[in-house]
């Protein structure tokens, strides 16, 4: 799949899920609701989250850096969308639940954060695998 066609398939499901995750805060009622609809809900936000960080950071690289960095942060500017995301999504699940502290939030984002490290030190290797 070209890159220009990734970026439209994940604007528009970025808008869907963006509009589902509104539909489900302004219609539903959490007290009578079943369990599907906080998955619903969670997973929701989750990738409307995913999706406009990435697509935000993707923009603003390739504005900033020029079109040269395109192949080099197209995978790395959608893993940060995912990472901020689950963050996001780890912290309203657990107060939901009712088990967020202070300390468990700062473990989680910490865990988040090594994760991240792991592929700042590995490298791109996506890019690099194939020196063609």
């Amino acid at each position: 799949m070209k890159l220009k066609n990734f970026l439209w398939v994940v604007q528009i499901l970025t808008i869907i899920f963006w509009a589902v995750f509104f539909m489900v805060l302004f219609f539903v009622n959490p007290y009578k609701s079943s369990s599907e609809l906080f998955v619903l809900f969670f997973v929701s936000i989750f990738f409307a989250v995913a999706g406009t960080w990435g697509l935000l950071e993707f923009h603003l690289v390739t504005k900033i850096k020029g079109l040269e960095e395109v192949k080099n942060r197209s995978f790395a500017a959608f893993r940060h969308g995912v990472m901020i995301s689950l963050v996001l999504t780890g912290i309203l699940f657990m107060q939901g639940a009712g088990v967020l502290t202070p300390w468990d939030g700062v473990i989680f984002m910490l865990a988040i954060i090594l994760f991240e490290a792991y592929f700042l030190t590995r490298g791109n290797v996506i890019s690099e695998s194939n020196p063609n």
